[in-house]
């Protein structure tokens, strides 16, 4: 699900910065290896999501998309980035890098559609990776 959800993402962002997708595949691929690993809960039908969540997540921490673009609507912004921090002991804090607006809806929107998930969706998918990884 990593591979085809960073393929989809890098052809619809048009090859635009091809280190930090490299470096977010890398990652995205790590952190499953080790869920999978780790637990033996991880089910066939959380695997999209749960892929599609690390993706989210290291989209993040690759500074192209703000964390509360993320957050779910139940979750406070500071409980958030607590929860999101806590899953990321490598992490003291999130660089919030003030990206153009316009910038963060076209990630925004690749994100959506190389997923095929809602926003909803995707914020749950990032809270599902985010929990696995505590």
């Amino acid at each position: 699900w990593i591979e085809l959800l960073i393929s989809r993402l890098n052809v619809l962002l048009r090859n635009a910065c091809p280190d930090v997708v490299s470096w977010i595949r890398e990652q995205s691929t790590l952190a499953a290896r080790f869920l999978v690993v780790r637990s033996s809960q991880v089910e066939l039908g959380d695997l999209q999501a749960l892929a599609t969540g690390l993706l989210s997540c290291f989209l993040v921490l690759g500074r192209i998309l703000p964390l509360d673009v993320l957050r779910p609507q139940h979750i406070q912004p500071n409980d958030w980035e607590r929860l999101f921090l806590e899953s990321h002991p490598q992490v003291d804090t999130i660089q919030q890098d003030n990206l153009p607006g316009e910038y963060v809806q076209i990630v925004r929107a690749a994100l959506l559609r190389a997923s095929i998930y809602s926003l909803e969706e995707v914020r749950s998918a990032c809270l599902l990776a985010t929990s696995r990884m505590h």
